[in-house]
Order: C-alpha cells, then structure tokens, then sequence
C-alpha cells in the first residue's frame, strides 16, 4: 500500500509539472491559431480563384458568387412537369449531365441524389451502370453529353483537367459549333 501511495503521489508531481507546460503550449497556439487560419483562409480562396481563372482560359462561362435575385417558388409537381416538357419538346432525355473526375465521384453521388430528389432528370453513370454496360463509351458519352443533356455541368477543376471530361467538352463544343445550342 504504502508503494502504491508513494507511486502515485511521484505520478501526481509529475503532472504538476507538466499541467503549467501544456497550459503555456496551448496559450501560444491559441494565440496564433487566428491569424494562421486567416492566412490558410486567404490561401484558399486565391487558389480558388486562380483556378476560376483556368476554368475562364479553357472556355467555360463561370458565374459571379454574387447573389441571384430569388425567383418566384413554383410548385414541384408543376416545375417536373415543365422540364418534361422541355426535354420531349428538345428531344433530350437528361436536364443535366454531370462530368466529372473519379476521384470527385463522392462528392458527385451526393450532388446527383439531391438533383434526383428535387425532380431533375440527372445523367450520373453511377444511376446508369446497368444501361452503360457492353456500350462504347467514347461514344454514348458523347451522345449524352453531346444531345441528350440540356446542360453539362463540369464540377471541379481536377474534373476539367480529366481525359473524359475532355472529350465531353469537345462533344459541347462540337454541339454549340453545330448550332444546337443548350
């Protein structure tokens, strides 16, 4: 017992020690955490908009961050039945078609669920692998992208750099050129 006591109290003394040195380490890193998150913050947002830049260089339009005014709230049943429309009346199956790199493909599934969830009709090849199988890619994606689709959306900059997205941008590019427009 009386090892116990002796053990525990060196123990004691021992974080006596250290408490008033970890208190001090933390002081000074919460000292600087605000500027050094303010300057990762700055960092970021330049890269985001050196990237925006590359984005403009190879052609794609990219909206301002400001704001849109809001629109007035149709009903969904009503905004769904005005897409269908749309897309019979344009021959296209797809409100849109999203391109990607696979490493977004996460990011990707979630953002074509809440598409799938708020009525639009969403080309992701995760929601098409039964109808994409046997086919030639190069090609359907094309057709997809290219005719079927009212927009495509490009979702990240490493999804532009990515050989498939490339070749659905020259399948837009071929669309616009052709005079088939969105």
């Amino acid at each position: 017992m009386e090892a116990t006591k002796r053990w525990f109290h060196e123990d004691l003394n021992t974080l006596r020690q250290w408490l008033p040195w970890v208190n001090s380490q933390v002081g000074e890193y919460n000292a600087v955490l605000e500027s050094k998150v303010r300057q990762r913050v700055l960092g970021r947002r330049q890269e985001l908009e050196s990237e925006r830049q590359q984005v403009v260089q190879l052609g794609f339009k990219v909206r301002d961050s400001g704001a849109a005014e809001p629109k007035e709230e149709i009903p969904s049943r009503e905004r769904q039945a005005r897409r269908e429309e749309q897309r019979e009346k344009a021959g296209r199956e797809y409100d849109v078609a999203l391109s990607f790199a696979g490493e977004d493909r996460p990011y990707i599934e979630q953002v074509a669920t809440g598409l799938q969830d708020a009525g639009v009709s969403v080309f992701y090849d995760g929601f098409e692998q039964v109808n994409l199988w046997g086919k030639d890619l190069a090609e359907h994606l094309g057709e997809v992208y290219g005719k079927r689709s009212r927009f495509v959306v490009v979702v990240s900059l490493s999804g532009v750099r990515s050989e498939g997205v490339a070749k659905s941008r020259e399948a837009i590019r071929h669309r616009a050129s052709a005079g088939h427009g969105p």
